[in-house]
């Protein structure tokens, strides 16, 4: 019984190391990866609530119950919180169910030893993904979607002219109406339209972000070299800094691209009617 134990919670503390370690060996954290490990982790902790639920009934300890419903409530609040506060305080959450089952003296040594090695393991990765995993969210997140002195012009380009069409075949822009719009909702901010090549192409397949398979369930083409795409901001920088950034049209990128990306470096790779399409 005591090998079973061990290994179904070494099975259920494999997602947090997975993900978490994607994000770090990628360099970059696609939302839903954020996503599914926030929400795993909301799981795990209603899951440790719940069985001093199942204690504190046979124990007629209502204190019980009380500790057993808290940290789902806990957990559901913290899903709320923007990265990387979300994982860091998800973490914390473990650490007093922690403290409670330690000082618990009913519940067996090998118990309580193991409860103290996994919860360490699922700190360590949802803190260090909160501090690593990176960039690609959490300086998103944290530029504002407008500026006040742009409440006026959400739809305008970085040439403070209106937004243009990126494209319509494929259609694209994350609300997927051919034009790099952004909102509160679009965690990737992809408000630059590129003109995609080959060695972008090949580049952000390396990062681990496939733009050439096509994803019917998303809505997703597939895209070739030649095809005008909204891109996330940060992604198009990342490229721009390996050497491999593709042709910006700036009549069609968004100008809240300028709260993350520098004007000159858009306007030196401008796309131009003479490279073609």
């Amino acid at each position: 019984m005591r090998t079973t134990t061990q290994w179904l919670t070494c099975l259920g503390a494999l997602p947090f190391i997975g993900l978490a370690w994607w994000m770090i060996v990628m360099r970059h954290a696609e939302p839903w990866m954020t996503q599914a490990l926030l929400d795993y982790a909301a799981i795990i902790l209603g899951f440790l609530g719940g069985v001093h639920w199942g204690r504190g009934l046979e124990m007629q300890r209502p204190a019980r119950l009380v500790v057993a419903v808290l940290p789902a409530l806990y957990a559901w609040a913290t899903l709320f919180a923007p990265w990387p506060y979300s994982p860091a305080l998800m973490a914390l959450g473990f650490i007093p169910l922690l403290v409670i089952d330690l000082r618990d003296r009913s519940l067996s040594g090998h118990y309580r030893r193991l409860r103290s090695a996994v919860t360490f393991v699922v700190f360590l990765h949802l803190v260090v993904a909160a501090l690593m995993a990176p960039a690609s969210v959490t300086q998103a997140e944290s530029a504002p979607l407008v500026q006040p002195q742009e409440k006026l012009s959400m739809d305008m380009n970085v040439l403070d002219t209106p937004l243009q069409l990126c494209s319509s075949h494929p259609r694209t822009g994350f609300y997927r109406n051919g034009f790099c719009q952004t909102g509160a909702d679009d965690r990737g901010t992809h408000t630059v339209c590129a003109v995609v090549t080959e060695a972008f192409l090949e580049f952000t397949l390396q990062q681990g972000n496939d733009l050439i398979t096509p994803r019917p369930d998303y809505n997703f083409p597939g895209l070739n070299p030649g095809d005008r795409w909204c891109l996330c901001a940060l992604r198009w920088d990342e490229a721009r800094r390996a050497g491999v950034a593709p042709p910006v049209v700036l009549e069609a990128t968004h100008r809240h691209s300028l709260n993350l990306l520098e004007h000159d470096d858009l306007v030196r790779h401008a796309w131009t009617q003479n490279k073609g399409e």
